[in-house]
Order: structure tokens, then sequence, then C-alpha cells
């Protein structure tokens, strides 16, 4: 049975990360995972619904309690373990985008938001491993709109101009061989204004510096926590190694993606994007230069896909809201974590002992004598023995 939510809490992962990835330091949030969180609490807001945004692991600010508490994953795209003490709510939903998520966290939810269906089988499975308490499993899209292209670019001087961004991140396929990956850009046939994202650490920046100039490449360097997002939604395509928020942001705002080889993060969502024929890969860096050619040669197929892609992971705010208010609370999801281990003398039971074996009695044979039975027999014949040798003496009492 449905019931009104008009209360929303979004519990969003702080980030503890690698600066040298350029994701950001501890205690605040993603790029990327903000804008989307932000986008879905503007589409409820016309519902009636008021949306609180809350860090993972930080206590209760305090606030009335929430219809619904919607966990997002971590940084790594993993399903966290609630915690309805510093989080309270009637009910405790999860979005999850990856299957390889610990079944005991899942199990621990009231209900599993899948923004992506084919995903939905994988996370059932792992759901039922996690113990007899299988939470619903629903396929529901996200809602929410990205920022507006135009706008974008002409806040960074690009009105105007296809811009194409391209990962040079540490973890991406293109970061092994940065040269060879500026050459390619270099072989383009296509105008753009190339977007190239890096770490913002002074190595990085200046190494790419270097090659641009060695080899002629106009570009724009982005760096910082903030780097691929704000590139993203200025992007007509881009080549990423994505993170999966950074996947939804390019739904939001419909930019269409080529996955690069990854070695740092989760691409489970992108993975099954690519799987379903959302988006498409670049095998390697010698094929980069014909990839973006090959995309920016049709405009309107290269839209499509963007299109595309928003489909698939987003939808209306009405069907979104709809899942949330037909969550229903199941037995366990407000009790603690803990186990309980007996320790002590007592704390292991006592093998019960072995029962007695007791041999079969064949009814047609006499039953074997008595020990007392047997000294009597036993002393008989001594005492005929004895006789018949003649070693009886007359008047002896034996």
């Amino acid at each position: 049975m449905s019931r009104p939510v008009t209360r929303l809490r979004l519990l969003l992962p702080a980030l503890s990360t690698d600066t040298a990835a350029g994701r950001g330091g501890p205690g605040r949030i993603a790029e990327a995972t903000d804008v989307v969180a932000r986008a879905l609490a503007d589409a409820l807001i016309g519902l009636g619904v008021q949306t609180r945004q809350q860090l993972v692991g930080a206590p209760h600010d305090g606030s009335p309690r929430a219809d619904v508490a919607l966990w997002f994953p971590d940084a790594s795209g993993l399903t966290p373990a609630p915690d309805p003490r510093s989080a309270p709510a009637r009910v405790h939903a999860a979005i999850v985008v990856d299957p390889s998520s610990s079944p005991r966290h899942l199990a621990r939810y009231d209900a599993l938001i899948v923004p992506y269906e084919r995903l939905v089988p994988a996370v059932r499975d792992a759901a039922q491993r996690g113990g007899a308490r299988a939470p619903a499993v629903v396929a529901a899209r996200l809602s929410g709109v990205g920022p507006t292209k135009d706008t974008e670019r002409t806040e960074r001087g690009l009105g105007g101009k296809r811009v194409v961004v391209v990962d040079v991140r540490p973890g991406s396929g293109l970061s092994a061989d940065l040269e060879r990956a500026v050459v390619q850009l270099a072989l383009r046939t296509h105008e753009a204004a190339m977007v190239l994202v890096t770490a913002a650490d002074d190595a990085s920046q200046r190494r790419l510096r270097e090659l641009c100039a060695r080899h002629a490449v106009d570009a724009w360097l982005a760096v910082g926590a903030e780097g691929m997002a704000t590139a993203l939604a200025a992007a007509d395509f881009a080549v990423v190694a994505p993170s999966w928020d950074e996947v939804l942001l390019a739904a939001l705002c419909r930019t269409p993606l080529a996955l690069l080889p990854s070695t740092s993060t989760s691409t489970a969502l992108a993975s099954a994007l690519r799987d379903g024929g959302v988006i498409d890969d670049v095998l390697g860096t010698l094929q980069l230069a014909a990839a973006i050619d090959r995309r920016l040669f049709d405009a309107g197929a290269l839209s499509a896909r963007g299109t595309g892609l928003g489909e698939a992971l987003l939808g209306s705010e009405r069907a979104l809201y709809d899942a949330l208010a037909a969550v229903e609370p199941l037995p366990g999801t407000h009790a603690s974590s803990s186990r309980w281990e007996p320790i002590g003398p007592h704390a292991t039971k006592q093998a019960p002992p072995p029962p007695a074996v007791v041999a079969a009695v064949d009814p047609a044979k006499p039953p074997p004598p008595s020990p007392a039975q047997r000294i009597e027999d036993d002393l008989a014949a001594l005492k005929a023995k004895l006789a018949l040798s003649g070693s009886h003496k007359p008047g002896s009492n034996t």
C-alpha cells in the first residue's frame, strides 16, 4: 500500500579520495554526486517532497524523521550498510549500481532501487545471498535535469563550438601513454574544442602542457575535483573512464559517452550500459582519433546517443515518487547489526552421551549366566575334581 512521501533524506557519500585522481578530499561530496542529488531534489519538489541531504557517517541533525531515507552508493559504486540511528526514517532504500556490493548490506534495506533495468536480476541474486530477509528490488529510473550546455560553454568561452572531453586522469586507459594520446588528438580531421581532464597535481598538468605545445594541439585543461563534472556539462561527446556518478551526470546532461579501459574506478553501471548498446567504447589509445572523428561526422547520431543515455537512466519524477511511496518497512531494518557471541565455560553446549548399545537377544538360546552363577559353577566343578582324585580326607568339611 502506497503512503505519501513528503520528507526525503538523501544519504550521500563523503569523499576520502585519492587526490591524485582529482576526486576531492575528505569530508566533502563529489561534484558529480552533488549535481545528481540536487537535480533529483529539484525534480521531486514539484510533487511536494522536501529533500534534505546528509553525509553518510555524519550524526543526525535533529530534523524530523523522514518518510524515506535514500542511500547513494559510495565513491567506488558499492552500496553501504544503512545506519537508521543517524538517519531516522520510516523506510530505508538504496540506489544500487553495482551487483558486487555486499549481500549483507543489501539485505538490510527495505527496498533496492536499480536505475538500469538490466542490472535487476544480478542485484536480486546478490540480495538473496544476504540471508532469508530479501528486500524488494525495484527497477526505477532516477529523475532530474542537468545544466544547460549553452550556458556552460558560454561561461567557459566556448560559445558556438563543439566540445569533446578526453579523460587522462590516473586510472584512465590513456594515462599510461600521454604522448601517444596527444599525437592522436593532433591527427583529428573534424574541428572541435578539446577538453583534457587531468589530475590536480602539478606534474600531470606540466606534462600535458609540454606535449600539446610539442605536437601543436590546442586544448583546454580541466583539473581538480570538479574538472570532469564541469566538462561533462558542456560536452557534445566524452571519451572517459567514468565513475557511477559521472555516468548519471552525463545522462542528466544528455552527453554521449565512449568508455575507455579503466584500472581504478568501478564501471559496473557503465559496463551494463555498454552491453545494452546504450554507450560504446574505445579499445585503446591508437583508436582515439578515429573514434572522435567518426562520432563528430554525424551530429544527429551523436545527439541521439546522448538522448538514449538519458532515457535509459532517467524517467519522470512521478514514476520515481510512486516507487518510493510503495516501499514498505521490513522486519529487521532498524535492528542492530552487531552479533552476540557466547563466551565462558558454559558457552558451548555439551554433546549428549552416545546411546548405549544393547546386544540383541535370541529367545531360542538360554540367557548367559550371571557372574555369581559362574563362580558357583566353578566351585562345584573344583569339588567334583577333588573328589575324583582321592584327595578328599575323611572327616573334612570340604
